[in-house]
């Protein structure tokens, strides 16, 4: 119960950035918010994975309903893409570990609860976003 309660601990301090996360606003690809999502003191992937997603579930389905018109999820994986591409010496740094988590989470939820179509429009990407991420 411990670690669970530990971690549970830590999501809930970032209960607001993910709620901005999953909310009704765009956020602006070049914003700090994206540094401030990842930073968890300790990987997500580290943790109890029915925890983590027992965690994340609420804030994966809000994810579900804003999506369309705020594309957050496209420019989570985004982010992912780019700190991926920037990890060193083969060992990603946490930032890339925690984002890579959130995505893998998002998809499962997606997969569980939702259908295939619902999958393939969490990853289009249309000319307003395309606009969004221009110069990133």
């Amino acid at each position: 119960m411990g670690a669970g309660h530990s971690l549970q601990s830590r999501l809930a301090q970032h209960d607001k950035l993910l709620q901005k996360l999953t909310g009704p606003d765009s956020i602006e690809y070049s914003s700090d918010f994206w540094q401030q999502l990842f930073d968890l003191q300790s990987p997500l992937a580290s943790q109890d994975p029915a925890i983590v997603q027992d965690a994340l579930l609420p804030h994966c389905r809000q994810l579900l309903v804003h999506n369309p018109i705020t594309h957050n999820f496209q420019k989570l994986v985004l982010h992912t893409l780019d700190l991926a591409s920037t990890a060193a010496n083969g060992e990603p740094p946490r930032a890339v570990a925690n984002s890579l988590h959130m995505v893998a989470v998002v998809v499962k939820v997606v997969l569980e609860t939702c259908s295939t179509g619902t999958l393939a429009v969490m990853f289009e990407l249309g000319p307003a976003f395309a606009e969004a991420v221009q110069g990133r």
